[in-house]
């Protein structure tokens, strides 16, 4: 070693050379010390998630923030995938819409996988099930009939025809009485108007008894035009009574899967019981929430609807007590399918993040789906 300090210091290059590196140690710590303050950390990716009050996968509270069971699987997972979540509230019917304007990054709600979705999101693996059910009205059947018989004989247009009738059978009473009074005696005196009016309902009634008819030509006239309108006032009559049986004869009280082909049925738009009616081919009304499909089924506007179970409940539970249902609604126990719960990842996201989501999903999944392992007690080995 003192051999080699020699030969370098007395060397005219040895002492560029020891130059060289004394330079090298001072500046090399400040370069790396600035390169590494010039290069900036890797900001995590931001989210914009759609949420939707959908309980009991999300549910917003009092002060505006979002949990349940998919929103808080949803916002732990991204956390896991290196991204930060902001859940913005968009009706379900709009979701996709904004997906597909990239408005939105995903949906935190579970989604259903019909025509169109799987060219706008790209769906995570499975995290759950939904346990698709039936709520329909609970009511007897009877009673349900005598409701809806009712309902229908005296609504609004019904009250028309009735208002109609009463007032053409007054008018035609006190005018066969002013043209009848001074020339038949029947119509004269104290209880010539009540004759009249007892005239025009034997009239519309057209059972004519014959005891008071009308003499003039005038009052033979207006006889003439009484008898022919009645024939129309009895036909409109007769066809709302016919109606309100005819609705309660063919109101459909639906007790299984087999029943919803024939009636008004109600589900949540983009919810997994949209798969089911499309793998069906089954008629049905979208709803932007659960909560206004049960407040319909309710009134009697619907005569089912189909969610999960956990959901249907949670919705009927939450109508009830804020606007007193005007009709009982029950939960069918029998299941009529199951379908997979998935989340939504707009297709145009890095496509890394979303393999390491996916991972990250499907890692708690299997974290909550396996049975911790109860403690050891002290001094024994597990």
């Amino acid at each position: 070693m003192r051999l080699l300090t020699r030969i370098l210091t007395r060397n005219p290059l040895g002492k560029l050379a020891i130059l060289a590196f004394a330079l090298c140690a001072a500046v090399h710590p400040a370069v790396a010390a600035a390169v590494a303050h010039e290069t900036p950390a890797v900001d995590p990716l931001h989210l914009r998630i759609a949420v939707s009050e959908f309980q009991p996968f999300a549910i917003k509270g009092a002060d505006g923030s979002w949990h349940g069971r998919a929103v808080d699987l949803f916002v732990a997972t991204a956390r896991d995938a290196g991204a930060e979540v902001e859940l913005v509230e968009v009706p379900m019917q709009a979701v996709m819409r904004m997906v597909d304007k990239e408005s939105l990054d995903g949906t935190a709600v579970p989604i259903a996988d019909v025509d169109g979705t799987l060219g706008i999101v790209s769906l995570t693996p499975d995290w759950g099930f939904a346990e698709l059910h039936i709520a329909t009205n609970s009511e007897e059947r009877l009673l349900s009939e005598l409701r809806l018989f009712t309902a229908s004989l005296f609504g609004a247009r019904q009250w028309r025809v009735y208002a109609t009738l009463a007032a053409m059978m007054v008018l035609f009473g006190l005018l066969i009485w002013r043209i009848e009074r001074g020339r038949n005696a029947n119509f004269q005196g104290k209880h010539g108007l009540g004759l009249g009016l007892w005239w025009s309902i034997a009239t519309l009634s057209t059972v004519g008894y014959g005891d008071a008819v009308p003499r003039t030509a005038l009052g033979r006239v207006a006889a003439g035009s009484w008898m022919l309108i009645s024939m129309v006032l009895v036909a409109l009559f007769t066809a709302t009574v016919t109606s309100a049986l005819t609705a309660a004869q063919s109101e459909v009280h639906v007790q299984g899967a087999s029943d919803l082909a024939r009636a008004r049925v109600g589900i949540v738009e983009n919810a997994p019981a949209e798969v089911y009616f499309a793998d069906h081919f089954l008629p049905h009304v979208s709803y932007p929430t659960i909560g206004e499909a049960i407040h319909d089924l309710g009134k009697g506007t619907l005569d089912a609807v189909v969610s999960d179970r956990d959901v249907l409940l949670t919705a009927i539970a939450a109508e009830s007590r804020d606007h007193a249902l005007e009709h009982p609604v029950r939960v069918i126990p029998q299941a009529i399918g199951r379908r997979p719960l998935a989340f939504g990842l707009r297709r145009s996201l890095p496509a890394d993040f979303i393999r390491r989501f996916d991972e990250a999903l499907v890692a708690r999944v299997r974290a909550q789906s396996q049975p911790s392992t109860p403690a050891s007690a002290p001094g024994q080995t597990p």
